[in-house]
């Protein structure tokens, strides 16, 4: 079999494995159903396992390069390196774990898993060790941890974003004040239900391609080319919330990885996979908290609440920007706003290194959480069901995800700022409800890069748009007099 034959051979494996998850995920059926959902998952891991054990990207024979190369590198290291019985653990290990985080969500009691997360996180402790030996680069334990979904990623590339950032997302947190409840954004499942596919199809996400599953659980979407699967949900007490799922989810992540790669020779191969979640997230933030919050961005929505008779409240362009630019100084990740969301981020990263990194033990979680809270200054939660317990990727395998999110979202505010050079015009376009330019950028800049495609995480365009977006107001200090000579 040629290089290009087992390369595709092992995405129509990722992408099986892919559909299983996210049918594990979405399972809502009787006690059966879900078993035999797990069993399908379990079953397409083992058959990508096996496939990555007997494939050897080293060997000049096999014909592999590039991007291709570097992929499955990647997944043979975190997938095929592991042994059979440690895949099977792995997963058995998870699958108790998510149980108990529904029965500790509903008694909002993180110690009604205690047990299963302790047991959880000694594994990723025993994957990291084996993956150190393995992985260039490796310094500390949580290095491992965020290679697994962003290759390369290291914990000093992070506290680097940090060390930039953090002064000014304080400043900002600080000074922001959350906004009263505005009865005007409250809309009907039925309407927010119009309102999202009018936004899908003016965004051109392509619906014959892909499939939308409605409050089936928490955002996220799964898939690639023409097997591409999304969550969204309909938001009772703020439509606003419910646009900007869509965005992320749909409109970020969904079209890209509809998106067909610009060199046919990569086309079905996992060269043509997107590289990792830091490159997987940039367009999906940049839509979030960039395109999402513009003014042009409100006269569109506000076109297709009219084109679709749900604008009962007759709010204008300008309500609705002045809501989603103001919205969500929340104390939950999904809801915060740009000032927010990276210090949620920095607080996820800093709690799991210091779990991963065997400074602090399982069983102080809640403690430790709330330790984080006070570091960057952030409000402790409400209750634990919304707040610590919150986060699926902290208890379902996806711990080192969040290392992905901080420089993800410096991708995104470089990408923002690059397309405004780009395409002077784009503000104006999408407030007429067009958003050709605006996809026809990303489409050149990223989708048709593939796995080639590399983000600029340098901080200081984030910095900028966040100065700008929030300029300090502070009164300076008066300067002492000079004596005279």
């Amino acid at each position: 079999m040629s290089g290009k034959d087992s390369s595709r051979r092992l995405v129509a494996l990722v992408q099986r494995m892919e559909r299983a998850e996210f049918a594990v995920a979405t399972m809502t059926g009787t006690r059966w159903e879900r078993t035999m959902a797990a069993g399908r998952y379990v079953a397409a891991m083992l058959a990508l396992h096996g496939a990555l054990r007997h494939v050897r990207p080293g060997a000049a024979a096999q014909g592999f390069e590039g991007a291709d190369r570097a992929k499955i590198e990647h997944l043979a290291a975190h997938i095929g390196g592991m042994s059979r019985m440690a895949l099977l653990r792995r997963m058995i290990v998870l699958g108790t774990l998510q149980e108990r985080r529904e029965d500790a969500r509903h008694a909002a009691n993180f110690m009604a898993m205690d047990d299963a997360f302790a047991r959880y996180v000694r594994m990723e402790q025993r994957e990291c060790a084996r993956l150190a030996r393995v992985l260039p680069g490796v310094e500390e334990p949580m290095d491992a941890l965020l290679d697994r979904h962003a290759p390369g990623l290291r914990y000093r590339h992070i506290a680097a974003i940090e060390a930039a950032i953090l002064p000014v997302c304080r400043r900002v947190f600080a000074a922001r004040k959350a906004p009263p409840q505005d009865a005007r954004f409250v809309m009907s499942e039925d309407k927010q239900r119009r309102l999202g596919q009018a936004l899908l199809d003016r965004a051109g996400f392509d619906r014959k391609r892909g499939t939308v599953h409605w409050n089936a659980g928490m955002p996220f979407v799964r898939g690639h080319g023409d097997d591409v699967t999304l969550v969204a949900r309909a938001r009772g007490r703020d439509f606003t919330l419910m646009v900007a799922d869509l965005m992320h989810e749909a409109v970020g992540h969904g079209i890209y990885r509809q998106a067909a790669v610009k060199d046919e020779d990569w086309r079905g191969t996992c060269g043509a996979m997107i590289p990792g979640a830091v490159a997987d997230e940039v367009p999906a933030l940049m839509m979030e908290f960039f395109v999402g919050r513009s003014q042009g961005f409100a006269q569109c929505l506000h076109g297709l609440m009219e084109g679709a008779r749900i604008n009962t409240h007759r709010l204008t362009p300008e309500d609705i920007h002045a809501h989603i630019r103001e919205r969500s100084h929340d104390m939950t990740r999904q809801d915060a706003d740009l000032s927010a969301y990276p210090l949620q981020a920095m607080h996820r990263i800093r709690m799991v290194r210091s779990l991963i990194n065997g400074e602090s033990r399982p069983g102080t979680f809640p403690t430790l959480w709330w330790k984080t809270d006070d570091h960057y200054g952030l409000p402790h939660e409400l209750n634990a069901r919304d707040g610590m317990l919150g986060d699926v990727q902290m208890f379902s395998g996806y711990m080192g995800y969040f290392g992905s999110y901080l420089p993800a979202l410096m991708g995104a505010a470089n990408a923002f700022e690059k397309m405004g050079r780009d395409v002077p015009d784009w503000e104006a376009r999408l407030g007429a409800g067009d958003f050709g330019p605006l996809m026809q950028w990303m489409k050149v800049e990223i989708y048709d890069r593939g796995g080639t495609y590399k983000p600029d995480t340098d901080p200081a365009a984030f910095i900028r748009h966040m100065e700008a977006q929030y300029p300090d107001r502070r009164p300076r200090p008066k300067a002492p007099p000079q004596p005279r000579i």
